[in-house]
């Protein structure tokens, strides 16, 4: 069987063969899929081959550019991460151990030291510009000292970063021991 025409891909039949055994052999044959068409010689990309690279270029893209947008609020929010981690695991440590740890603010440096259940930490928050306690109010300059009881911290902290215009609070809760991140 031979069919010629601008439109139809050629189909050639060897001799002796049955129609059904000849479609059998094209389902089992690699090529069964690579047409060529018969006054012409293939030349560029088919239409099929266009689309698959189209499709993975905007995969990679719509996963990669999501993670560019934001760029420079993405170390502020991770470090609002990181704080809320921290507040998160000092009150639940002590809670759990029943033992009093202690977590002291440098706003002068932007260092943060705690005394955890394992060891002592030290860490740099270039964001951070205030803590407030309801005792004492809005801290921003000089040192404060936090102590996480074993029934948890007595009242509400919140902790204060700032990058640019965009402002954020993590709020730990005294009662329920929740922390959370707020976008201002």
């Amino acid at each position: 069987m031979k069919i010629i025409s601008n439109t139809l891909p050629c189909i050639r039949s060897p001799q002796g063969r049955g129609y059904i055994r000849y479609l059998a052999a094209l389902l089992r044959d690699s090529s069964f899929f690579h047409f060529s068409f018969c006054n012409s010689k293939r030349v560029g990309f088919t239409l099929l081959e266009l689309i698959v690279v189209l499709f993975i270029v905007s995969l990679v893209a719509a996963i990669v550019l999501p993670s560019f947008s934001g760029f420079g609020g993405s170390r502020l929010k991770s470090e609002a991460r990181e704080m809320a981690s921290i507040l998160r695991y000092m009150n639940d440590s002590s809670v759990s151990r029943k033992e009093t740890f202690s977590m002291r603010f440098d706003l002068d440096k932007n260092m943060v030291y705690w005394k955890g259940p394992d060891r002592e930490e030290t860490r740099r928050f270039n964001d951070i510009t205030g803590v407030t306690i309801q005792s004492a109010g809005k801290v921003s300059k000089g040192e404060i000292t936090l102590f996480f009881e074993p029934l948890g911290i007595r009242e509400n902290i919140e902790v204060h970063m700032s990058k640019g215009d965009e402002d954020m609070t993590i709020t730990l809760n005294h009662l329920s021991g929740r922390v959370k991140i707020n976008e201002k």
